[in-house]
């Protein structure tokens, strides 16, 4: 299977400085934002011709620098956030953000490649990673450091551009205690559903969530979900939401996206038991 190798070692697609001066400062500095940051072209190259029936897997990091990519989005924008009030962006200080949902009183689920600089695969201090609920053009519902992180122990940073590295692309956030935000259930799925729903943040609408509605499953990559909607840079670890007769909630999440010759969508990786984390 090819690849694509944008700017450094490992392939990956890059990251997406936070740039949020029109926000209100004080907002800014709780939520762990940086003030105007320099941006630095990357250039993209494929390494390789990939035949017609190819899909190539992109990892999406924390966005683009210098490559947008122009693909339409199947998303509405301006998202209510009170119907899912547990969404919200995962800030890494200084880096970029992805996104987050908190799924119980004190745990957020995001993408465990978020949280690994782009460039050196080193982690995140603590200390410069931000839960942000509800996120919307300088407003948001409420904001948390987290105590600890809990990356899966089988996810390997190195491996993150193959199969390998995607089937453990999960990190969860422990807040060490609640937060005045009604937190989105966790609806495990043994089979694929038929259809689901994504609300994120990307670099292209970092302020406001988007939600890509009636997401099909075309098909499966080992443990791995493959979607018909689009995503861009910032949707990392973005919710899959299923609401059927089983109940509603998250049932996956963002990792990254596919292109083949005729279609542009995104990879996803279930929840299950063996990813979640301990009480």
């Amino acid at each position: 299977m090819g690849s694509y190798t944008c700017g450094w070692p490992g392939g990956g697609v890059g990251w997406a400085p936070i740039n949020l001066l029109n926000e209100k400062r004080s907002k800014r500095a709780r939520a762990g934002h940086q003030g105007r940051t320099r941006y630095v072209e990357v250039g993209c190259s494929r390494g390789a011709a990939a035949p017609r029936r190819m899909v190539v897997i992109r990892r999406l990091g924390f966005g683009l620098l210098g490559l947008l990519w122009s693909g339409a989005l199947a998303a509405e924008p301006g998202l209510e956030l009170g119907v899912w009030p547990g969404v919200g962006r995962v800030n890494v200080a200084g880096q970029g953000f992805c996104t987050g949902t908190l799924v119980a009183e004190r745990w957020v689920v995001t993408a465990a490649h978020c949280l690994f600089h782009p460039l050196t695969g080193q982690p995140a201090r603590l200390g410069d990673i931000h839960f942000v609920a509800g996120w919307d053009r300088g407003d948001y519902l409420a904001h948390a450091r987290p105590r600890a992180v809990v990356i899966d122990p089988a996810y390997d940073w190195s491996a993150r551009q193959r199969q390998a590295g995607f089937a453990h692309d999960v990190a969860w956030l422990d807040l060490g205690g609640p937060i005045d935000v009604a937190p989105v259930p966790i609806a495990l799925r043994a089979t694929p559903p038929v259809e689901v729903m994504l609300i994120h943040y990307s670099q292209r609408r970092p302020h406001l969530a988007a939600f890509s509605r009636a997401c099909k499953v075309i098909g499966e990559l080992g443990p791995l979900w493959r979607l018909d909607c689009p995503v861009e840079p910032g949707a990392s670890g973005a919710p899959v939401l299923v609401a059927d007769d089983e109940g509603g909630g998250i049932a996956a999440i963002v990792i990254g996206r596919t292109e083949s010759a005729t279609r542009v969508g995104s990879l996803v990786l279930p929840l299950r038991e063996g990813l979640l984390p301990r009480p």
